[in-house]
């Protein structure tokens, strides 16, 4: 629960062109196992986002601080299209398929994909990767594409060729707005939403890998980490 509450304080107070929605890289190396930073890095890096001499950000404070100097930085355009980074981040799982890591997606859109056919080929090819894709639909938009991605009914197929798992998952952000005001309760709500294909998708990679479980390293309360329930 607490990283479902930590990804809607991240999303809350979000609501249509009206506030902006801030994207967060958490290092939780001292937790759980060592995120690949120098690939998050060359993701960013490809993007035009983040300090080259200096890429940590030191908290809450560190993580906006970085977002603001990317707004001053990085020009947003038309069209949309999604399927240059899928192809980014799936050439980072491509490298890492031992099942010691996993990388998720988390793209957050306010337009309707312009390279529909690309993104379903970067999604047939990433479906036999280490990843999932989360998409989030901000604003009117009809998002009757990213229905099709996410393949809950029919797996996503590009050129005859199916994906070898379903590992999209696509939310639109207005189901998730209360009109009564109450903010915190819609946002778990999305939050639950958001995350709730990641383990089975999880799982489904490591199976189809015949990866088995590591030891759970300790009994413990993880360091860093608060109950909020």
């Amino acid at each position: 629960m607490d990283q479902i509450f930590t990804l809607a304080r991240i999303l809350e107070g979000a609501s249509e062109y009206a506030y902006a929605v801030y994207m967060c890289f958490v290092d939780l190396e001292k937790v759980y196992d060592p995120i690949p930073l120098d690939m998050l890095w060359e993701v960013l890096q490809e993007y035009g986002s983040g300090d080259s001499e200096n890429p940590n950000c030191v908290g809450i404070e560190g993580v906006l601080e970085a977002y603001f100097q990317s707004l001053r930085t990085v020009q947003l355009y038309g069209p949309t299209n999604f399927a240059p980074v899928i192809n980014k981040v799936a050439n980072c799982a491509a490298e890492i398929t031992d099942g010691s890591q996993y990388f998720v997606l988390l793209m957050i859109t306010d337009g309707v994909i312009s390279d529909m056919v690309q993104t379903k080929e970067a999604v047939v090819n990433a479906a036999s990767l280490p990843m999932s894709i989360i998409i989030v639909g901000v604003g009117p938009a009809e998002f009757d594409a990213m229905e099709e991605l996410d393949g809950d009914e029919v797996r996503v197929s590009s050129r005859g060729r199916l994906a070898e798992r379903d590992i999209v998952q696509f939310v639109p952000f207005r189901d998730y707005i209360d009109r009564s005001g109450n903010q915190v309760l819609s946002m778990a709500r999305l939050a639950k939403d958001v995350l709730a294909e990641i383990p089975d998708q999880l799982l489904s990679f490591m199976k189809s890998r015949s990866i088995e479980p590591r030891p759970a390293i300790s009994s413990s309360p993880l360091p860093g980490l608060h109950r909020h329930i």
